[in-house]
Protein backbone atom coordinates (compact mmCIF):
# COMPACT_ATOMS: atom_id res chain seq x y z
CA UNK A 1 0.00 0.00 0.00
CA UNK A 2 1.08 3.47 -0.95
CA UNK A 3 2.51 5.20 2.04
CA UNK A 4 3.46 8.75 2.07
CA UNK A 5 2.92 10.55 5.32
CA UNK A 6 0.03 7.88 6.17
CA UNK A 7 -2.04 9.38 3.32
CA UNK A 8 -4.37 6.97 1.68
CA UNK A 9 -4.17 5.62 -2.23
CA UNK A 10 -6.11 8.52 -4.17
CA UNK A 11 -8.27 7.12 -6.84
CA UNK A 12 -10.29 8.59 -10.05
CA UNK A 13 -13.25 6.47 -11.51
CA UNK A 14 -13.99 7.45 -14.78
CA UNK A 15 -16.51 4.73 -16.65
CA UNK A 16 -19.92 5.05 -18.02
CA UNK A 17 -21.66 2.29 -16.05
CA UNK A 18 -23.77 4.28 -13.69
CA UNK A 19 -23.88 0.81 -11.72
CA UNK A 20 -20.10 0.84 -11.33
CA UNK A 21 -20.10 4.66 -10.00
CA UNK A 22 -22.66 3.48 -7.63
CA UNK A 23 -21.25 0.45 -6.21
CA UNK A 24 -17.13 1.26 -6.58
CA UNK A 25 -17.67 4.15 -3.80
CA UNK A 26 -19.43 1.77 -1.54
CA UNK A 27 -17.05 -1.02 -1.80
CA UNK A 28 -13.82 1.23 -0.81
CA UNK A 29 -15.57 2.58 2.35
CA UNK A 30 -15.19 -1.02 3.20
CA UNK A 31 -11.50 -0.71 2.53
CA UNK A 32 -7.87 0.30 4.27
CA UNK A 33 -5.88 2.88 2.84
CA UNK A 34 -7.46 3.82 -0.70
CA UNK A 35 -10.16 6.29 -1.20
CA UNK A 36 -12.03 7.80 -4.44
CA UNK A 37 -11.01 11.36 -4.92
CA UNK A 38 -13.49 11.75 -7.77
CA UNK A 39 -15.33 10.42 -10.52
CA UNK A 40 -16.75 11.20 -13.81
CA UNK A 41 -18.77 9.50 -16.86
CA UNK A 42 -17.37 10.19 -20.04
CA UNK A 43 -13.83 11.41 -20.67
CA UNK A 44 -14.44 15.27 -21.60
CA UNK A 45 -15.83 15.94 -18.08
CA UNK A 46 -12.78 13.77 -16.55
CA UNK A 47 -9.54 16.34 -18.03
CA UNK A 48 -10.42 19.57 -15.89
CA UNK A 49 -10.52 17.47 -12.79
CA UNK A 50 -8.01 15.35 -13.22
CA UNK A 51 -5.98 18.25 -13.20
CA UNK A 52 -7.26 19.53 -10.32
CA UNK A 53 -7.51 16.47 -7.93
CA UNK A 54 -4.24 14.81 -9.53
CA UNK A 55 -4.94 11.33 -7.78
CA UNK A 56 -2.69 8.91 -7.38
CA UNK A 57 -4.45 6.18 -9.73
CA UNK A 58 -6.80 6.56 -12.66
CA UNK A 59 -9.34 3.85 -13.59
CA UNK A 60 -11.14 3.80 -16.40
CA UNK A 61 -13.64 1.73 -17.66
CA UNK A 62 -13.60 1.10 -21.43
CA UNK A 63 -15.85 0.67 -23.61
CA UNK A 64 -16.24 0.81 -27.50
CA UNK A 65 -15.18 2.33 -29.70
CA UNK A 66 -11.68 1.99 -28.35
CA UNK A 67 -9.73 4.26 -30.83
CA UNK A 68 -11.87 7.17 -28.72
CA UNK A 69 -10.36 6.12 -25.51
CA UNK A 70 -6.79 6.22 -27.06
CA UNK A 71 -7.01 9.85 -28.34
CA UNK A 72 -8.23 10.66 -24.61
CA UNK A 73 -5.39 8.52 -23.02
CA UNK A 74 -2.90 10.01 -25.67
CA UNK A 75 -4.16 13.85 -24.74
CA UNK A 76 -4.18 12.98 -21.07
CA UNK A 77 -0.58 11.78 -20.82
CA UNK A 78 0.87 15.00 -22.48
CA UNK A 79 -0.51 17.22 -19.36
CA UNK A 80 2.61 17.59 -16.74
CA UNK A 81 1.15 15.78 -13.69
CA UNK A 82 -0.26 12.43 -15.26
CA UNK A 83 3.73 11.63 -14.81
CA UNK A 84 3.24 10.77 -11.86
CA UNK A 85 -0.51 9.19 -12.22
CA UNK A 86 -0.94 5.20 -12.63
CA UNK A 87 -3.76 4.41 -15.45
CA UNK A 88 -5.49 0.81 -14.50
CA UNK A 89 -8.08 0.02 -17.41
CA UNK A 90 -11.25 -2.32 -16.63
CA UNK A 91 -12.06 -3.96 -20.66
CA UNK A 92 -13.79 -6.62 -21.53
CA UNK A 93 -12.00 -7.60 -24.25
CA UNK A 94 -8.01 -8.00 -23.79
CA UNK A 95 -7.12 -9.26 -27.06
CA UNK A 96 -2.64 -8.63 -27.24
CA UNK A 97 -3.28 -5.83 -30.58
CA UNK A 98 -6.10 -3.78 -27.42
CA UNK A 99 -3.83 -4.03 -24.90
CA UNK A 100 -0.51 -3.13 -26.94
CA UNK A 101 -2.06 -0.02 -28.03
CA UNK A 102 -3.61 0.93 -24.64
CA UNK A 103 0.21 0.55 -23.34
CA UNK A 104 1.26 2.60 -25.68
CA UNK A 105 -0.96 4.99 -24.21
CA UNK A 106 0.54 4.76 -21.11
CA UNK A 107 -1.88 2.35 -19.37
CA UNK A 108 0.22 0.68 -16.54
CA UNK A 109 -1.79 -2.65 -16.17
CA UNK A 110 -6.05 -3.90 -17.15
CA UNK A 111 -8.66 -6.08 -15.28
CA UNK A 112 -11.05 -7.90 -17.13
CA UNK A 113 -14.54 -6.97 -17.00
CA UNK A 114 -17.18 -7.56 -14.99
CA UNK A 115 -15.07 -6.70 -12.40
CA UNK A 116 -14.07 -8.50 -9.30
CA UNK A 117 -13.60 -6.02 -6.84
CA UNK A 118 -11.40 -8.04 -4.63
CA UNK A 119 -8.99 -8.59 -7.80
CA UNK A 120 -9.50 -4.68 -8.47
CA UNK A 121 -7.95 -3.48 -5.32
CA UNK A 122 -5.00 -5.55 -5.14
CA UNK A 123 -4.13 -4.43 -8.18
CA UNK A 124 -4.86 -0.29 -7.03
CA UNK A 125 -2.15 -1.32 -4.00
CA UNK A 126 0.49 -3.31 -6.37
CA UNK A 127 0.37 -0.15 -9.00
CA UNK A 128 0.53 2.72 -6.10
CA UNK A 129 3.37 0.73 -4.49
CA UNK A 130 5.27 2.08 -7.37
CA UNK A 131 7.03 5.04 -7.55
CA UNK A 132 6.71 5.71 -11.36
CA UNK A 133 3.82 4.23 -13.80
CA UNK A 134 4.82 0.64 -14.65
CA UNK A 135 3.70 -0.78 -17.97
CA UNK A 136 3.26 -4.61 -16.55
CA UNK A 137 3.08 -6.34 -19.96
CA UNK A 138 3.92 -9.42 -17.82
CA UNK A 139 0.67 -9.01 -15.77
CA UNK A 140 -1.08 -8.18 -18.84
CA UNK A 141 -0.57 -11.78 -20.28
CA UNK A 142 -1.13 -13.30 -17.33
CA UNK A 143 -4.50 -12.26 -17.46
CA UNK A 144 -4.86 -12.89 -21.12
CA UNK A 145 -3.65 -16.47 -20.65
CA UNK A 146 -6.29 -17.32 -17.88
CA UNK A 147 -9.18 -15.60 -19.79
CA UNK A 148 -8.20 -17.74 -22.47
CA UNK A 149 -9.82 -20.53 -20.81
CA UNK A 150 -12.92 -19.52 -21.66
CA UNK A 151 -14.07 -19.28 -17.82
CA UNK A 152 -14.08 -15.70 -17.33
CA UNK A 153 -11.96 -13.95 -14.25
CA UNK A 154 -15.63 -13.98 -11.67
CA UNK A 155 -15.21 -16.46 -9.94
CA UNK A 156 -11.92 -15.98 -6.80
CA UNK A 157 -10.12 -19.03 -8.00
CA UNK A 158 -8.86 -16.99 -11.25
CA UNK A 159 -7.66 -14.56 -9.12
CA UNK A 160 -5.50 -16.55 -7.27
CA UNK A 161 -4.62 -18.65 -10.04
CA UNK A 162 -3.59 -15.10 -11.84
CA UNK A 163 -1.64 -14.18 -8.78
CA UNK A 164 0.25 -17.31 -8.35
CA UNK A 165 1.12 -18.01 -12.36
CA UNK A 166 2.11 -14.11 -12.12
CA UNK A 167 4.68 -15.15 -8.97
CA UNK A 168 5.80 -18.10 -11.09
CA UNK A 169 7.07 -16.34 -14.01
CA UNK A 170 8.40 -13.02 -12.04
CA UNK A 171 10.69 -15.46 -9.83
CA UNK A 172 11.26 -17.80 -12.36
CA UNK A 173 12.94 -21.77 -11.71
CA UNK A 174 13.53 -23.19 -9.40
CA UNK A 175 9.57 -22.44 -9.11
CA UNK A 176 8.47 -22.01 -4.90
CA UNK A 177 6.73 -24.52 -3.37
CA UNK A 178 3.24 -24.95 -3.42
CA UNK A 179 2.64 -24.33 0.43
CA UNK A 180 5.02 -21.11 -0.63
CA UNK A 181 2.60 -19.95 -2.35
CA UNK A 182 -0.79 -20.36 -0.66
CA UNK A 183 1.36 -18.43 2.23
CA UNK A 184 2.01 -15.53 -0.28
CA UNK A 185 -1.80 -15.38 -2.00
CA UNK A 186 -3.20 -16.26 1.73
CA UNK A 187 -1.57 -12.91 3.18
CA UNK A 188 -2.10 -10.69 -0.01
CA UNK A 189 -6.02 -11.82 0.01
CA UNK A 190 -6.52 -11.84 3.95
CA UNK A 191 -8.25 -15.35 3.71
CA UNK A 192 -6.98 -18.70 4.69
CA UNK A 193 -4.88 -21.51 2.72
CA UNK A 194 -7.85 -23.30 1.98
CA UNK A 195 -9.92 -21.18 1.19
CA UNK A 196 -7.20 -20.59 -1.51
CA UNK A 197 -6.64 -24.03 -2.13
CA UNK A 198 -10.19 -25.11 -2.34
CA UNK A 199 -11.33 -21.94 -5.03
CA UNK A 200 -7.79 -22.83 -7.14
CA UNK A 201 -9.27 -26.89 -7.19
CA UNK A 202 -12.47 -25.67 -8.60
CA UNK A 203 -11.48 -23.09 -10.88
CA UNK A 204 -8.93 -25.71 -12.43
CA UNK A 205 -11.96 -28.17 -12.89
CA UNK A 206 -14.05 -25.65 -14.27
CA UNK A 207 -11.09 -24.96 -17.05
CA UNK A 208 -11.27 -28.60 -17.57
CA UNK A 209 -14.73 -28.91 -18.34
CA UNK A 210 -14.73 -26.19 -20.70
CA UNK A 211 -11.77 -27.89 -22.37
CA UNK A 212 -10.57 -24.44 -24.76
CA UNK A 213 -8.37 -25.02 -27.28
CA UNK A 214 -5.85 -22.57 -25.02
CA UNK A 215 -5.91 -25.30 -22.97
CA UNK A 216 -5.30 -28.07 -25.22
CA UNK A 217 -2.59 -26.01 -26.25
CA UNK A 218 -0.57 -25.66 -22.85
CA UNK A 219 -0.88 -29.72 -22.36
CA UNK A 220 0.13 -30.22 -25.69
CA UNK A 221 3.40 -27.96 -25.01
CA UNK A 222 4.03 -29.77 -21.65
CA UNK A 223 3.58 -33.02 -23.43
CA UNK A 224 0.13 -34.46 -21.30
CA UNK A 225 -2.42 -34.14 -24.17
CA UNK A 226 -5.24 -36.05 -22.91
CA UNK A 227 -5.31 -35.30 -19.23
CA UNK A 228 -8.38 -34.89 -17.98
CA UNK A 229 -7.36 -33.24 -14.46
CA UNK A 230 -4.09 -31.75 -12.78
CA UNK A 231 -3.93 -31.06 -9.22
CA UNK A 232 -3.57 -27.67 -7.74
CA UNK A 233 0.71 -27.70 -8.07
CA UNK A 234 0.69 -29.89 -11.23
CA UNK A 235 -1.64 -27.72 -12.92
CA UNK A 236 0.48 -24.24 -12.13
CA UNK A 237 3.59 -25.54 -12.50
CA UNK A 238 2.17 -26.80 -16.63
CA UNK A 239 1.04 -23.56 -16.98
CA UNK A 240 3.77 -21.39 -16.15
CA UNK A 241 6.51 -24.09 -18.35
CA UNK A 242 3.57 -24.14 -20.99
CA UNK A 243 3.45 -20.09 -21.31
CA UNK A 244 7.39 -19.38 -20.96
CA UNK A 245 7.64 -21.84 -24.21
CA UNK A 246 4.85 -20.65 -26.22
CA UNK A 247 6.08 -16.84 -25.15
CA UNK A 248 9.57 -17.43 -25.18
CA UNK A 249 10.10 -15.90 -21.49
Amino acid sequence: MKEVGGSPIRVFLLDANPMMRMIFPEYLQEQDGIELCGSASCAERALGQLEQLSPDVLLIGLDAPYEEWTYFLDAFRKMPFSKSVHVIVGCSDLRDQICKEFTRCGVDCFVPRPVNLSYLMERIRRVAQQREPLRDDLETLVTQVVLSFEVGMKLLGCTYLADALLILLSQGKPYPRMEELYQILTKRHNTTESCVESAMRKVIKRIFQQNSESLQEMLRLSHIEGTKHLANADFLFMLAAGVQIKYKL
